[in-house]
């Protein structure tokens, strides 16, 4: 009970102290356990693109999506420079950029890694995507614009009455494309990576 209410009064310590010292930037304190980590969040103005300064090659790229490690493990090892919380503010995107490709990481709201959607090779521009249409396009229309899309959901088992696909672009977007059960498109969405 003691070591509990310490533990509250070390994390309340945190938050203070990263709130004085990041000022106005935006300041997760994430409880990994034994563990506390402050993940600071990427300014909504800045894409992905004008946040990212390190490159990885295609190997190290590979590498990054096939880790298993927490976010504070991951932040030692491969340093985060892009991280956004999901729009469900259920947790957090990590983006990083290789030579030729984009990982996208995503951890949830305790900081575990629970998807990953691989290396996009020769990802679009997000104007690309201006002609897909609600209604006039299908997934194998999205699927022959982008080949390196994510359709995971498409080739699983199971298939929901709502169906999507991500598409990261390299000017720093994600694009999420619903269809309906037919896999015709109903609606697209676009958010900063």
């Amino acid at each position: 009970m003691v070591a509990k209410k310490i533990k509250m009064i070390i994390t309340v310590f945190l938050c203070f102290v990263f709130s004085q010292k990041f000022g106005d930037e935006d300041v997760d304190i994430i409880n990994l356990g034994e563990n506390v980590f402050s993940v600071v969040i990427s300014p909504r103005e800045k894409k992905a693109n004008e946040l990212i300064t390190k490159r990885y090659s295609d190997s190290e790229l590979l590498e990054i999506t096939r880790a298993k490690m927490n976010m504070m493990e991951f932040a030692k090892t491969y340093p985060m420079e892009c991280i956004r919380r999901d729009n469900q503010n259920l947790g957090y995107r990590v983006t990083y950029f290789g030579k030729n490709g984009i990982a996208k990481i995503d951890f949830n709201s305790d900081g575990i890694k629970y998807w990953c959607h691989g290396v996009v090779k020769e990802p679009k521009e997000r104007r690309e995507f201006d002609n897909v249409r609600p209604g006039l396009w299908d997934y194998e229309d999205v699927m022959a614009l982008d080949p390196f899309g994510d359709f995971t959901v498409f080739y699983t088992s199971y298939i929901p009455k709502r169906l999507f696909s991500y598409h990261c672009t390299s000017d720093g977007y994600l694009i999420t494309i619903e269809y309906d059960g037919y896999g015709v498109v109903i609606k697209i969405d676009c958010e900063l990576l």
